[in-house]
């Protein structure tokens, strides 16, 4: 697979600082499965400012290149448990989402992500963890829903329902020392400041 070969600077025709800034991502710690976990921020995400850097082709071949490198984090997972790991816990943070964020971009973006990993990476996802959703979700959730397939829908939760806190809820299925210190846990912040 030529993409694993190539730095993401090569896959984006760009820095791929500059894309993460707009479409921020981190992959760290693991739950209490061992799967690897991806936090993403929706606070900064700005897709038309990413794309005025990269296009929408190239951004999602970066997706596929950080899959290749999710691999290696999954081998890592299984080495380390001494038993398969096959699949990745994903954290959405939608605190500070705003509608004006959801362009004709973001949607054609979100479209061809949905494709790649369903029709590439349908059983990598384990869980997807939706934290401090905003009533504007709902609206953005119609939209989007329809790209995703109802399996994958289904591994969804979204945390910030009940009465406990968003940390006593991670906890259930990350360890406190795995959970950054963003949402209240013993780990490094995801991002300075």
């Amino acid at each position: 697979d030529k993409i694993a070969t190539l730095s993401a600077d090569e896959v984006l025709g760009c820095s791929a600082d500059l894309i993460d800034q707009h479409i921020p991502k981190w992959v760290r710690g693991r739950d209490r499965a061992g799967r690897p976990i991806q936090w993403t921020q929706w606070a900064n995400v700005d897709v038309d400012a990413a794309l005025e850097a990269t296009t929408i082709e190239r951004y999602l071949d970066y997706h596929v290149w950080k899959w290749v490198h999710m691999e290696r984090a999954l081998g890592a997972a299984t080495r380390d448990a001494k038993r398969y790991v096959g699949k990745i816990v994903v954290v959405v943070d939608l605190d500070g989402m705003r509608l004006g964020q959801c362009t004709r971009a973001f949607y054609h973006m979100v479209r061809g992500i949905a494709s790649i990993d369903g029709d590439n990476y349908p059983e990598r996802l384990g869980q997807c963890l939706i934290v401090n959703a905003p009533r504007v979700f709902a609206v953005v959730w119609s939209g989007v829903s329809r790209f995703i397939d109802p399996a994958t829908q289904r591994k969804l939760r979204i945390l910030n329902s009940s009465g406990k806190s968003i940390v006593e809820q991670l906890s259930e299925v990350i360890d406190r020392s795995q959970i950054p210190q963003d949402y209240g846990g013993g780990a490094p912040p995801l991002s300075p400041g």
